[in-house]
Formats: C-alpha cells, structure tokens, sequence
C-alpha cells in the first residue's frame, strides 16, 4: 500500500513538474515578463525624449482674429519623422487643455509630411475655421519616429505642441 501511495505521489508531483515546464500560450505573459517589457518601454520613452526634436511657431502672439499658423519643426535627431496633414488645437480653460471644437465636415488632406533627419520643415496650420477668441491656446501635431533598435510594425509616436496666445484687437 505505502508503495502505491509513493508511485501516486511521484506520478502528481512529476505530471505537475511537466506543466510549469511547458510554454505559455500567446496573450499569457509571467510577472516576469510585464517587468520588462515596463523597463523595455521606460527606457524607449527616455531615448524619445532626449532627442532634440521639437515644433516652434513663426509667432507665438496674435492680435484679432486669426486665419493661419506657420509652425517650423525642428529634427535634430538621427530619425525621419513621419506624419500626415491632421493637427490639433487645444484650449487652456479653468486650469485645462481642452480639445478644441472641429466641425464635423472638415477634411484632412491625405498627404504624408517628412521631416528629414538634421533638417527642419515649416507648415502652415489653418485655423480659420475655428473662430478662435482670445485665450491661451497649444497646436499639438503627432509624428511617427522608427527606432532602429528595435524593428516594429507599430512605430513609436511623439506629440509635438507649442502654444500661443490670441488678444483681443484693442489689446
């Protein structure tokens, strides 16, 4: 009896040492794993934020209304920057950005912009149709960046923004 109860005993203990040795299946990740992928993705967000990569605004201080906003983007970096026509206006209300209103019917045009590596590339954001009054606003503009340290079909994204001020026309 003490013998069968030590053969079911190893055969428990072996069945599951044989299952904590099989691999996970996908979409199951160990404790292990989520630490370093969050170490993996800190240190992606460190690298993104050191590069000198940045948008400044021709002008930052408007009087009346205004119809245009020429922004230069500054790449200092060893990346291409990639993105497309499509940008947005945020406005500083009760202590937070809050989107501004985009009508429902505006297009975006489908073109691609580049901004080389070690170069800088102006574009013109219209505003016109916002109808913007005076307050403080930020233009925020998204590129994609490919790291070269690790190949992805989803690249890395940073948000570009700079503010400025609209006064009314007496100011």
């Amino acid at each position: 009896m003490k013998i069968k109860k030590t053969i079911c005993f190893s055969g428990i203990l072996s069945l599951v040492l044989l299952m904590s040795c099989i691999p996970k299946q996908n979409g199951q990740t160990s404790v292990s794993d989520q630490k370093k992928d969050l170490t993996e993705n800190e240190r992606i967000k460190s690298h993104l934020n050191s590069l000198d990569i940045r948008m400044e605004l021709v002008d930052s201080l408007f009087f009346g209304r205004v119809d245009m906003i020429e922004c230069v983007i500054i790449n200092n970096s060893d990346y291409d920057l990639r993105s497309g026509s499509m940008y947005d206006i945020k406005q500083f209300e009760s202590g937070q950005w809050k989107q501004s209103q985009i009508p429902l019917n505006m297009i975006w045009n489908d073109e691609e912009i580049i901004v080389p590596v070690k170069s800088n590339r102006r574009f013109e954001a219209s505003i016109h149709y916002l109808n913007l009054k005076p307050g403080r606003y930020r233009i925020e503009k998204e590129y994609e960046i490919h790291l070269p340290f690790k190949r992805t079909t989803n690249p890395h994204r940073i948000t570009l923004s700079h503010e400025f001020v609209i006064n009314s026309q007496n100011s």
